[in-house]
């Protein structure tokens, strides 16, 4: 299954397809914790703190104004992992206020 998350393709297409539908930032990071795609072209390869720990601990986590100043490569809004089997695969992040884009999330990582 972690296959199917390494193909550049499936990236661009679940990040355009979630924001065809919620219209915010979405951005997808691999379990390395680093963006491999994202709305805003020039964050792909960035480092994001926030989706490692996120998928480290298989829980979503709302990033505060708070932790955007002190975690790395962080935006207010939320990270949630996609779990398969048990095993998270990446993160599924939408850039905005947190009690706005949420619920967003929350739909499509189910």
């Amino acid at each position: 299954m972690r296959d199917l998350f390494q193909q550049g393709e499936l990236y661009t297409n679940v990040v355009n397809e979630v924001n065809n539908l919620i219209k915010e930032e979405v951005i997808l990071i691999n379990e390395e914790g680093v963006i491999v795609a994202s709305t805003d072209h020039s964050r792909v390869n960035d480092f994001h703190e926030g989706g490692l720990l996120s998928i480290q601990r298989k829980e979503k986590m709302i990033m505060t104004e708070e932790l955007t100043s002190s975690l790395k490569g962080v935006r207010k809004g939320v990270c949630l992992p996609i779990i398969i089997d048990n095993q998270p695969i990446g993160v599924l992040g939408i850039t905005g206020e947190p009690e706005k884009v949420e619920p967003f999330a929350q739909i499509v990582q189910k």
